[in-house]
């Protein structure tokens, strides 16, 4: 007898019910058991693409399955991976307890981690002073350096021809098109580098002590190391100055300009960041300079 009850049969319907407690709480407490794991209250995490909650001591992420219309075995075994790396390189992250697969009415992998006592950088960024965002800049790009190790495609994934012909570029104004295509013909000479390739807010967890944690590989990629720079810039910092200048250094206002807008370019969800942030974008000048006035905006020294 199925333990999971709701249907799944796309991605709209996987949506719906990917964050609800109540529809997973019999799957969990079933895998729990199995795993020799203690039941306990069960919390909402922040979402992401898949089923994330809180038990106890322990993280419990329930990947979409494939009757969602979406493929998650390449983050599942990502996941893994990235973490496999990160503990080889020093990068504080969750340690993975328990992984597995359960077949219920539908094909659950699900991987159980160490719940870290943190809060996300999204969650804090508002508190911290100056001193504090400088010090967690530079903590992250510690972390970056020690991540960006040269590795070829992975999965026989080419990160450049992704972007290229990504659907989530589509509709993005026909010259941003143009120089993102020689940009990336360009930049695809360059060696390759291990890249998270979603550092957000979201996805770092800072804890009283300003130590920071990585969460979240599923996305990791090899690329050109510009790639990381998008999510960092425009979600973890917000554009910040301070946490800028702890990642970067103090930099020129135009080659900081060129680092976000190739960063956006080069990521697969550039033009979605692009939507999001800055609206209505009809040129590449006309991204140059929303893109500088919100430095502008947050006070940037550069």
């Amino acid at each position: 007898m199925n333990v999971f009850t709701k249907e799944i049969y796309d991605w709209e319907s996987w949506g719906q019910v990917y964050h609800d407690i109540e529809a997973f709480k019999p799957l969990i407490n079933f895998i729990l058991t199995d795993e020799n794991i203690p039941l306990g209250t069960i919390e909402k995490l922040k979402p992401g693409t898949h089923g994330v909650f809180k038990i106890g001591d322990y993280v419990i992420k329930i990947f979409a399955p494939i009757e969602s219309g979406y493929d998650s075995t390449k983050e599942f075994l990502g996941e893994i991976e990235g973490v496999s790396i990160a503990k080889k390189r020093k990068v504080l992250t969750s340690n993975i307890i328990k992984k597995g697969s359960v077949k219920d009415k539908y094909q659950f992998n699900y991987l159980i981690m160490a719940y870290i006592d943190g809060k996300t950088l999204g969650d804090i960024k508002s508190t911290l002073n100056s001193n504090q965002k400088k010090e967690i800049g530079k903590k992250l790009r510690d972390i970056v350096n020690k991540l960006n190790y040269q590795c070829d495609d992975m999965n026989q994934m080419n990160v450049i021809d992704r972007t290229l012909n990504s659907p989530k570029w589509a509709g993005a104004p026909k010259e941003i098109l143009e120089v993102q295509e020689q940009f990336l013909k360009q930049i695809s000479r360059t060696n390759k580098v291990y890249c998270h390739g979603d550092l957000t807010e979201d996805n770092i967890i800072i804890t009283d002590q300003l130590d920071v944690y990585i969460l979240d590989f599923a996305d990791a990629v090899c690329a050109p190391f510009i790639y990381e720079y998008a999510p960092l810039i425009v979600d973890a910092f917000s554009f910040d100055k301070d946490f800028i200048e702890g990642f970067f250094g103090v930099m020129d206002i135009q080659e900081l300009l060129s680092l976000t807008i190739h960063g956006l370019l080069i990521h697969e969800y550039g033009y979605q960041t692009i939507k999001t942030y800055f609206k209505n974008v009809t040129d590449i000048e006309k991204l140059r300079e929303k893109i500088y006035l919100t430095f502008v905006h947050y006070k940037s020294i550069y």
